[in-house]
């Protein structure tokens, strides 16, 4: 797989083509105008990410790609935000994109590797405090490749059962042997989402773009 994209090269990429530059112009248009209509994305950071989905690419590194020259196209108008969980011991949890409405702003997700735990809790407590005080409407899309660390599942679907108007769709990566396939299921049916299993690096991109806002409409409300 080739070196992830930086910040020039995904643009001078986007600007190739008509349609691309027409959509850095409607990019431009857009990026001053708030959104009351937030997608988190709460991506698992943790050690485990950093092992191959597929030769020559980590699991990381195919998330990485797939939100900057993938998902990232398609939050033009929307307001997001990218929470990594298990970036390391002493931060469980950080914003790598802090909420905006700036599509470009996604590439902060490459300054940051995989080598933490999966403290998933606290990535959806902070993403459900962020849109509880910050949007009327929101959706999540969880992704993981491993069992949580630091809270029990109960905690977590305990959690999700409180907050159920927003819907959480959830994503495993990886072959099926480190994550609990049916916790993730069962996050997604507690709030109305869908789950989707990725083993590849396409099948990761593809996902993340039918969930993206541009295919996928669905909102909850977070009062």
């Amino acid at each position: 797989m080739a070196g992830l994209a930086t910040t020039d090269n995904v643009l001078s990429g986007l600007k190739k083509s008509k349609s691309s530059t027409e959509v850095l112009a409607k990019m431009e248009k857009t990026l001053s105008v708030p959104s009351d209509k937030a997608l988190i994305i709460i991506a698992d950071f943790s050690g485990s990410m950093a092992e191959q989905l597929t030769p020559g690419a980590t699991k990381i590194q195919a998330l990485k790609s797939a939100l900057i020259n993938d998902l990232a196209k398609k939050l033009i108008g929307w307001t997001y935000g990218v929470i990594g969980f298990g970036i390391n011991i002493f931060d469980p949890i950080k914003w790598l994109v802090y909420p905006t409405t700036d599509p470009r702003k996604m590439i902060a997700v490459n300054e940051y590797s995989a080598n933490g735990s999966t403290p998933m809790y606290d990535g959806l407590i902070e993403a459900w405090i962020w849109t509880n005080r910050n949007a009327s409407k929101a959706r999540f899309i969880l992704i993981s490749d491993g069992e949580p660390t630091g809270h029990s599942k109960a905690e977590i679907l305990e959690q999700c059962s409180q907050h159920k108007t927003i819907p959480i769709d959830t994503i495993g990566v990886g072959n099926g042997l480190g994550y609990d396939e049916e916790f993730l299921k069962q996050i997604s049916e507690v709030t109305g989402g869908i789950f989707a299993k990725v083993n590849s690096i396409d099948n990761l991109t593809s996902t993340l773009i039918d969930l993206s806002p541009e295919k996928r409409f669905l909102l909850g409300n977070t009062k």
